[in-house]
């Protein structure tokens, strides 16, 4: 018996073998957040910011729709926001070519998220720590799917086109935006600067954690680059003045102004204190011991290349704050404005985050650790061996990480994406609001009658519900509805 187990443990399975078994479960794990998403409808803003563009294309202009994008932004930005590349894609909602296209939205928001964590990690991966394809493929699905399973709020990360767009969808596009600067930072090529510019151009008018968040890491890495006299440190410059620009724009708007009028503002010193305790307060929560083991995992395969990199890892602690610091950092924003963490949408953001970060600091305390352990010729051979086993016998892994991980996908699958999403399909809770939402639209697309009286939901799937209309014909999403719908009032019927 001892022997079949030391055959069992010594079977060696390539990395590549282990990929395809990685992204065969890891598109299993896809495939009911897909399927739901055939059963969504637009909620709240969704129908706000895309009126215009709505009106131009059942009137068949498609010149005017452009016009209508650029209309939209502009009263947005006097009115309510200054976020203007975020609002010309929020206002392109899917549902404004009909209803039955709103299911793309989702496809849109996993497909980049997904795309932009495996380009970021082949570049770290296999441009800077020299790992085979295959790792890095894998890397990139454990870090995808700890984001996507057991993120803060599913509806708005994937599923609400206004909301997930605004966060999820300008995350994904900084993952682009870092992968393009790194390779020109180690190949100098003018189609990643170009990239780097015209993402940094998004990305600085998007929403203000985003854009306050890029201008200190951005800022930071050139005066770091500016100390060392590095040669690539005026084109950076460069890219940093796109950023001030548009991120000035941004924050400079007028609406901005009259949006923070309607919340409760906090003062500088006070958010700043209370961004550190929100962060102190999350990291209790989201770094469980479901995201630790992931993460472990993470850095098992990343392990190969510290025996191929140059790094010194001198000041973890220094790093440490470094990291700390902008995780704090990102709520100080909502707080300031909003005297709050701010919605689930923006808490998913810095959930990514927090997930990357994470990464990182371990990656560099077990660098820093292995420094100072590894310096006998017994103890560099004996590391040697570890890593040998660990990618030559990857079954050993394969074994481990799927034991462990069955274990915590049955303690935790209340809170996953994958298990919440089926367990509303199989229901039929997601059958039912199609059911109830198609009823609405057959009385909203009704052109005989101009007051609507729609009946309250009958379920609420966690997935796809995020708001409604109300009894108050005057609500703001009843309005909105109704001018999208060009209706007199629409609102919901009570019974009794």
């Amino acid at each position: 018996m001892s022997e079949k187990l030391k055959n069992l443990f010594n079977t060696k399975i390539s990395s590549k073998t282990l990929y395809k078994i990685a992204l065969v479960l890891f598109i299993i794990t896809l495939i009911p957040m897909l399927v739901i998403s055939f059963y969504n409808f637009p909620s709240a803003d969704d129908y706000g910011y895309a009126v215009n563009i709505h009106n131009a294309w059942m009137n068949g202009d498609i010149l005017g729709m452009i016009g209508a994008v650029f209309n939209t932004v502009l009263y947005f930005y006097f009115n309510w926001q200054g976020t203007f590349t975020a609002i010309s894609i929020m206002s392109l909602q899917p549902s404004i070519f009909g209803v039955e296209f709103y299911f793309i939205s989702t496809f849109v928001l996993l497909g980049f998220f997904i795309w932009g964590t495996f380009t970021l990690c082949k570049t770290v991966c296999n441009d800077f720590l020299q790992l085979d394809k295959y790792i890095y493929k894998i890397i990139a699905i454990l870090i995808s799917t700890i984001c996507i399973q057991r993120i803060p709020s599913l509806v708005e990360g994937f599923y609400w086109w206004n909301g997930s767009i605004y966060y999820t969808f300008f995350f994904s596009l900084t993952l682009f935006q870092i992968s393009h600067i790194l390779k020109y930072f180690k190949y100098g090529k003018k189609k990643n600067y170009i990239a780097a510019i015209l993402l940094t151009f998004m990305l600085g008018g998007s929403n203000l954690v985003t854009a306050s968040n890029q201008v200190i890491v951005m800022t930071i890495l050139l005066i770091g680059l500016f100390i060392k006299k590095h040669p690539k440190r005026f084109p950076m410059l460069g890219i940093n003045l796109v950023l001030y620009i548009t991120a000035a724009l941004n924050m400079l708007a007028p609406g901005n102004a009259l949006r923070q009028a309607a919340n409760n503002k906090s003062d500088l010193i006070t958010a700043i204190i209370d961004s550190v305790e929100a962060f102190t307060q999350n990291i209790t929560t989201w770094w469980d011991i479901y995201t630790v083991f992931y993460v472990l995992a993470i850095i098992l395969l990343l392990y190969k290349s510290y025996e191929k990199t140059n790094f010194s890892f001198k000041y973890p602690f220094l790093v440490t704050i470094f990291i700390f610091g902008i995780l704090s950092a990102l709520y100080t924003p909502p707080l300031y404005a909003m005297s709050s963490t701010g919605p689930g949408r923006l808490l998913n953001i810095v959930y990514y985050i927090h997930i990357w970060g994470l990464i990182i600091l371990m990656y560099y305390w077990i660098g820093y650790f292995r420094t100072k352990i590894i310096s006998n010729k017994s103890m560099k051979q004996a590391d040697k061996i570890f890593v040998k086993k660990i990618y030559e016998n990857c079954f050993i892994f394969l074994i481990g990480f799927g034991l462990i991980n069955l274990m915590l996908i049955i303690g935790y699958r209340g809170n996953l994406s994958s298990y919440i999403t089926f367990k509303s399909l199989v229901n039929g809770e997601a059958a039912t609001y199609k059911k109830d939402m198609l009823e609405r639209y057959d009385l909203y697309e009704n052109p005989d009658t101009d007051v609507v009286k729609a009946k309250p939901l009958s379920v609420r799937p966690r997935a796809l519900y995020f708001q409604d209309i109300t009894p108050d014909k005057h609500n703001w999403i009843n309005k909105d509805i109704s001018k999208y719908f060009h209706k007199k009032y629409i609102y919901i019927e009570l019974e009794g």
